[in-house]
């Protein structure tokens, strides 16, 4: 891609399925369809040496179960991950505190549970704010 072009909608898409497909190390052109979004075929070949991921979840079981038995025949390979139990998905605060705290345990410093103050009083952690703003979303791969 070169800097400063813009890329068409079509472009993005599969800029965006091909990008996240090799993050996750799984191929998400069978969720991409299920969604709807137009892939090309250059996109899916990018791809098509990673094994198809297609989530196992309220959406393709409920709502959408005929669509989503459409994209399987397709991908009859495609990985399915069942969707967690909410009782024993992670709270988002404690994840966030955790990966918040890797970076130190890589260096060999970790802080107390209960970080004091040099005066003695307990500090207390700032809220973190998970919200998105109609800013961000307006804006969202927008050309700085």
């Amino acid at each position: 891609m070169t800097k400063g072009k813009k890329l068409k909608t079509g472009e993005k898409i599969d800029l965006w399925m091909t990008t996240c497909s090799e993050v996750v190390g799984h191929n998400l052109a069978p969720l991409f369809e299920f969604w709807g979004l137009p892939l090309t075929d250059a996109a899916k070949a990018v791809v098509s040496e990673l094994s198809p991921y297609f989530p196992d979840d309220i959406t393709t079981r409920e709502y959408g179960p005929k669509h989503a038995a459409v994209i399987l025949e397709k991908y009859p390979s495609a990985v399915r991950v069942p969707e967690k139990d909410p009782d024993t998905v992670p709270d988002l605060d404690e994840l966030l505190r955790v990966r918040q705290k890797e970076p130190e345990a890589e260096q060999g410093t970790t802080e107390p549970e209960d970080a004091a103050s040099e005066d003695g009083t307990e500090e207390e952690e700032e809220p973190v704010d998970h919200t998105v703003s109609d800013y961000d979303c307006e804006n969202a791969g927008s050309p700085e």
